[in-house]
């Protein structure tokens, strides 16, 4: 970012053509782009109130501690992507490394980009990731820069802070973030031939506390078998296994681990597995593997690299992009698929 004057920031466009300052009183900033007679003039005052293309916005970086913001946030979302935020924040899984960027037109949120912080360890060395999530504009404010706005200010406050950003995109949204220098990148998924065995395997209730609670203590213990583990990503967990896949949630007694994994498309999708287990993962996806299935596919990369098939992965309507080192295209990885935004 580049300041102007008391507290006024003007954000440079990424990858088209640099803003050219026009004026400052201190509170207001004019700014126009170089080639282009339009003039874009915003402001950023101590309340973050801003002018975007010469309408007024709020920009809020705490929905979650603002009632009345979080929940035109949830209804946002709702309206936006079917999204029900409200039991994982009442769960009180909403933590401190999910950060929204929401612009407000009076109540209502508009217009959202979300940072996530996700740290790993990869062939020894801790990295910082930024995952870019819920982006979404309300469609009645659509084609006025919001979207636009809000990405080049995460990235030029999270570029320099992180390893890499990364996001998965709707494939409608495909053309849209090549702008700001992301670049379309695959995943790589494992699958293993199983044979099943009879084991005790039981389902965990996370409506339960006990369960909930083995589950999470589990999870703190982390995937022994995972070459590419999120780390301290509870938040983003419990969305998935508090609701959607709330009866997918596994004990596996005589391994002493816990897995979420569900059959999908003629085989075992596992999607994770937690506990400091010493059985080999092969004892596990077995006692979970479901009568008439042969097939494992891991949501996670396998430590040993041990694979009857590797193959891109590629889910419905999802494209991933990368701003940075692309550890998954040079070592044929996966970002945990219960780390997916």
């Amino acid at each position: 970012m580049r300041a102007c004057r008391m507290g006024i920031w003007v954000v440079p466009r990424i990858g088209v053509l640099p803003f050219v300052p026009l004026w400052t009183d201190g509170f207001y900033c004019a700014v126009q782009t170089y080639g282009k007679r339009s003039t874009t003039i915003w402001r950023r005052n101590f309340m973050n109130n801003c002018i975007i293309n010469g309408k007024i916005y709020h920009l809020e970086h705490n929905v979650r501690d603002d009632s009345a913001a979080r929940t035109a946030f949830f209804a946002l979302a709702q309206k936006i992507f079917n999204l029900n935020f409200a039991p994982w924040f009442s769960g009180g899984y909403w933590g401190a490394r999910y950060l929204p960027y929401t612009l407000f037109d009076g109540k209502n949120a508009v217009s959202n980009v979300s940072v996530n912080l996700m740290d790993t360890i990869f062939e020894g060395r801790a990295r910082r990731y930024i995952q870019i999530g819920t982006v979404m504009t309300d469609p009645a404010y659509r084609k006025r820069g919001l979207c636009r706005f809000l990405m080049e200010l995460v990235l030029q406050q999270w570029r320099g802070q992180c390893d890499a950003i990364y996001l998965f995109a709707n494939d409608n949204a495909r053309g849209f973030y090549p702008k700001f220098g992301f670049s379309a990148a695959e995943e790589w998924m494992h699958r293993r031939t199983i044979v099943r065995r009879e084991t005790q395997v039981r389902r965990l209730d996370m409506d339960d506390s006990a369960d909930l609670a083995l589950f999470l203590r589990l999870y703190a213990e982390g995937n022994p078998y995972s070459a590419f583990p999120m780390l301290d990503n509870r938040d983003l967990l419990m969305f998935y296994c508090a609701q959607s896949l709330k009866r997918q949630v596994f004990f596996i007694e005589d391994c002493g681990a816990a897995a979420v994994a569900e059959p999908m498309d003629g085989e075992l999708l596992c999607y994770d597995v937690y506990g400091k287990t010493k059985r080999p993962l092969n004892d596990i996806l077995s006692a979970l593997l479901p009568p008439g299935l042969h097939t494992a596919a891991l949501g996670f990369t396998p430590a040993d690299g041990e694979a009857d098939d590797i193959r891109p992965y590629h889910a419905d309507d999802t494209t991933l992009f990368i701003l940075g080192e692309n550890l998954p295209a040079k070592h044929r990885l996966i970002f945990p698929l219960l780390s997916h935004t």
